[in-house]
């Protein structure tokens, strides 16, 4: 975390966890970016949305972004891209997206984090895990022991990623599902909410 205050693109769910875990920390978010133009002069916990993603000039010598960006996946894949694209907007304007881990995160020795992660609430990394830029370790997820997730990628709340699992990039692993050790899920999957996965994913597959 650096001194500058943030601002937050988004302002659904997902911008609103980011937001409150930013305030648990006493850090300083001058404002949201929305999605939608007709949340523009609303607030998000008392912050507000000052304008829409896209169309606001910022200035990185006043301000640092956070992508506050979610997704919905569903069978017909993660809905990850749209998240991937904002970072890599904002990337080309020469910001890095900051990252955010909870301070009530468990995040054990030896374990590697990339440029925009976001660790929530109560979630534990174990040593020798590898989480790729931008992705999302939500509320509560466990990532065992030697575990690689790729970049873009979403660990849904309650999920478990067992010993030595690799995630490909822009993944949703819903939330509550299980990934057995040593198996290997590939990029742009979904495994639905509460699935266990015994055998080893292609690429682009959704499993519910």
């Amino acid at each position: 975390m650096t001194d500058l205050p943030y601002i937050i693109i988004g302002s659904g769910g997902h911008a609103r966890v980011i937001l409150g875990v930013l305030r648990l920390m006493g850090e300083e978010v001058r404002g949201l970016l929305t999605l939608d133009v007709k949340r523009v002069g609303d607030d998000l916990l008392g912050v507000p949305i000052i304008g829409t993603d896209g169309k606001f000039s910022l200035d990185r010598a006043e301000v640092q972004i956070i992508n506050g960006v979610g997704n919905r996946a569903s069978r017909e894949g993660s809905g990850l891209r749209m998240r991937a694209e904002v970072t890599a907007r904002y990337e080309a304007e020469g910001f890095t997206c900051a990252s955010v881990i909870a301070p009530n995160a468990n995040i054990m020795p030896e374990v590697t984090l990339a440029t925009g992660v976001q660790i929530m609430a109560g979630a534990t990394l174990q040593p020798g895990a590898s989480v790729g830029a931008q992705s999302i370790i939500n509320t509560n997820a466990t990532v065992d022991h030697d575990v690689t997730i790729g970049e873009h990628s979403h660990i849904a709340p309650g999920a478990i990623l067992c010993g030595g699992v690799t995630v490909g990039a822009l993944t949703h692993v819903g939330a509550g599902a299980v990934i057995i050790q040593g198996i290997t899920i590939g990029r742009n999957c979904v495994i639905g909410a509460g699935v266990t996965v015994r055998k080893d994913v292609p690429d682009g597959k959704v499993i519910t």
